[in-house]
């Protein structure tokens, strides 16, 4: 897995959290970088760190897969290192494969989901990161997932005191600027609230066509969205400050799996609008937060939260204490155990 400090990459943000808090008496855990490491990795006696060239990476990764000294291979994604590991697996040394699965597969094209299929038929072990995605893929690809959530960093994303906020509302989008997470519908809010308090901020860069960013920037200007703020990715930290500053935290996303974002403002004591799609266990409906079907329900929600100054603080007192399951600690935990199990079958 990567481990540069400058990828955003959720599955390498994954991974090396997962990587730090390792017991360094029982594991040993090798991580690649094509440009500087992640600082937390960098001196852990329990953590190699292997540089990449600029060319030929995938021969390196694939080489260190198939005969680096290890027991487990972990976030094995689809790739040519990966390829050309499966092809050449015969002549490497004997491994457990434990794969992840972080979403329901129907958000990739038909050639990346077989191959994916075809990298979790290879492997020892799969987990799931939802009971829903768990379902979903014994349901309809027959292959049977144990379950463990991803994590959030509560030592960064602490609870917030928000008792004396007043108007104008600000309600936070966190997200890449792409059509997946559907900030668009961010801007359709940001409309049908027009002339009221209430403020939407959306943070984060392009993945994939720029173009999409360019037409949300374009129709803010068009529809004259002067109640929309438009800001670029951010550091964990200063998120968490932003996200101190804010009311309410919105996900229109409807293909995700356990979106991080919505643990760390839970764990802020933000209350969280996410669209029950996914089935989302990081927001507990009308507790934590609410679970809507339709922008209409979305809209309702928004207002009832803007409306009601202490149900938010009561669903953000709740959501501090249904975070705190999610906390790295816990989750590396339940990894150190799995490992521990996948060596010894």
């Amino acid at each position: 897995m990567f481990a540069d400090g400058q990828n955003v990459n959720a599955q390498s943000l994954n991974a090396r959290d997962i990587a730090v808090r390792l017991d360094p008496e029982r594991f040993v855990c090798t991580l690649f970088h094509a440009k500087a490491p992640d600082a937390r990795l960098v001196g852990r006696k329990h953590i190699r760190l292997k540089h990449l060239p600029a060319r030929l990476a995938s021969f390196v990764i694939a080489s260190e897969m198939l005969w680096g000294r290890h027991d487990i291979l972990f976030y094995v994604q689809p790739s040519r290192a990966s390829r050309l590991f499966w092809y050449l697996r015969a002549w490497g040394y004997s491994r457990k494969v434990l794969s992840t699965v972080e979403s329901v597969l129907n958000e990739y094209d038909d050639s990346t989901i077989e191959e994916y299929l075809a990298t979790l038929r290879r492997s020892h072990t799969c987990y799931a990161i939802t009971d829903h995605i768990a379902k979903d893929m014994c349901e309809f690809y027959g292959i049977n997932m144990s379950v463990i959530p991803v994590g959030a960093n509560l030592d960064i994303f602490k609870p917030i005191d928000r008792s004396e906020h007043n108007s104008p509302w600000r309600v936070l989008f966190v997200g890449s600027m792409q059509p997946r997470k559907q900030p668009h519908v961010i801007l359709d809010l940001a409309e049908h609230f027009r002339g009221e308090p209430v403020k939407f901020d959306l943070i984060g860069g392009v993945i994939g066509d720029p173009i999409y960013q360019e037409r949300l920037f374009e129709e803010k200007r068009k529809r004259n969205l002067d109640n929309v703020h438009f800001y670029p990715p951010m550091p964990q930290e200063m998120i968490w400050e932003k996200m101190g500053k804010s009311d309410i935290f919105i996900l229109p996303s409807r293909i995700e799996g356990l979106p991080k974002v919505t643990m760390e403002a839970a764990a802020t004591g933000l209350p969280c609008i996410v669209c029950d799609d996914y089935h989302t266990p990081s927001v507990v409906d009308s507790l934590t937060g609410f679970h809507v079907k339709t922008f209409e329900d979305m809209a309702a929600r928004v207002r009832l939260l803007i409306k009601d100054g202490d149900l938010r603080l009561r669903m953000g007192e709740a959501a501090v204490k249904h975070a705190k399951q999610f906390s790295w600690e816990v989750v590396a935990r339940k990894w150190e155990e799995a490992f521990v199990k996948s060596v010894r079958q």
